[in-house]
C-alpha cells in the first residue's frame, strides 16, 4: 500500500499533465455525435407545454417519457434496451422517426405496423412478422396511436418542419379527412384503392360526425377517436406462441411541435405483460 502511495505521488505531476492534454484534445475535436440542441427560452417552453396540456392533460416530453420508461424497465424488471424491439402502429409521417427519442438508445427497430393516422393496416401479417423479429427472451414494445401537430404560431394541426419556411399540416391525413367532413362532402362507402387508407379515416370521421364537429377543437377530438380505434384494432389481433418474454404496450397520442422544440406524448394506457407467468406486471390507464 505504501509503495502504491509513493509511486502515485512521484508520478502525479506527469499524470496531471497527460490528463490535461487529453482533455484539451477532446475539447478541440469536432463533435461527430448528435447535433447540439439549443436550449429554448423558458417562457417559450412554458407556452408550448401549457398549450399542449390544455387539450392533453398530463402530457410530457417524449424524451422524458422514453428515458423514464427505459430506466423503469431495467431497474424494476431487468429488461435491457438492447433486448427490446420497438413496434410502431403510428402514422407514416417522417417526423415521427426523425425526432424519435428511441433513436438515442439501443432499442432495436422500429418495425412499422401503421399507415395513415396510425391505423395498423399491416394487420395480422405485420404483427406476426414483427413477433418473429423480437430478440430471444426479450421484449416487444408496442407504441400505438396517432399524432397531431402543435405550432406555436398556428396552433393545432400545423407544424414547422426542418428545412421549410412555411408551416404544413400534421397529421395531414386527419386534417384532410376533417376538412371533407366539415364541408359535408363525405358519404358512406366501402374504402377502396387507390386511396384505401385515407378513405378508412374518412369513414371513421363520418361515423363520429356529431361528436367531432360539436367539440371545441374538432381535430383534437378526431385524433383521440383514432387513438381509441387503433387501440381496439390492436387488442383484437390474435396472438401466437412467441419466443420472447414481455409485451409492453403504450397507447396514446404523440404531439409533434415545430422544429427545434421537443415533442410530447400523452399516454392513455400502458401495460407490461409477462408471457412466462401469464400475468400483467403493470397497467396504467387514464
Amino acid at each position: 500500500m505504501l509503495l502504491k502511495m509513493v509511486s502515485y505521488r512521484r508520478f502525479r505531476p506527469i499524470v496531471l499533465v497527460f490528463a490535461a492534454l487529453i482533455g484539451l484534445m477532446f475539447s478541440c475535436a469536432p463533435d461527430r455525435g448528435k447535433p447540439a440542441v439549443t436550449k429554448l427560452p423558458d417562457e417559450t417552453e412554458r407556452k408550448i407545454r401549457d398549450g399542449i396540456r390544455t387539450m392533453f392533460p398530463g402530457a410530457v416530453t417524449f424524451e422524458q417519457y422514453t428515458d423514464s420508461l427505459l430506466f423503469f424497465l431495467y431497474a424494476v424488471h431487468r429488461i435491457k434496451p438492447e433486448t427490446i424491439l420497438l413496434g410502431q402502429s403510428t402514422c407514416v409521417d417522417d417526423v415521427l422517426n426523425t425526432k424519435s427519442p428511441f433513436n438515442e438508445h439501443m432499442v432495436k427497430g422500429p418495425f412499422n405496423f401503421g399507415g395513415l393516422g396510425g391505423l395498423p393496416f399491416t394487420g395480422l401479417t405485420g404483427l406476426s412478422a414483427y413477433a418473429h423479429h423480437v430478440p430471444d427472451s426479450g421484449a416487444a414494445l408496442l407504441l400505438v396511436g396517432p399524432h397531431i401537430g402543435y405550432s406555436e404560431e398556428s396552433g393545432w394541426g400545423m407544424l414547422h418542419r426542418e428545412g421549410q419556411h412555411e408551416v404544413t399540416t400534421c397529421c395531414g391525413a386527419l386534417v384532410a379527412a376533417l376538412g371533407k367532413l366539415e364541408k359535408g362532402t363525405l358519404k358512406v362507402q366501402d374504402p377502396r384503392e387507390p386511396d384505401y387508407q385515407e378513405q378508412t379515416l374518412e369513414q371513421l370521421a363520418l361515423k363520429h360526425k356529431g361528436e367531432i364537429l360539436d367539440s371545441k377543437v374538432p381535430l383534437v377530438t378526431f385524433t383521440k377517436l383514432v387513438n381509441g380505434e387503433v387501440q381496439k384494432i390492436m387488442s383484437n389481433l390474435p396472438r401466437h406462441e412467441v419466443h420472447f418474454r414481455y409485451v409492453i404496450t403504450i397507447v396514446g397520442v404523440i404531439i409533434n411541435t415545430d422544429f427545434g422544440y421537443p415533442d410530447y406524448i400523452w399516454v392513455d394506457k400502458m401495460s407490461i405483460y409477462d408471457l412466462e407467468t401469464e400475468q400483467y406486471l403493470k397497467i396504467m390507464e387514464k
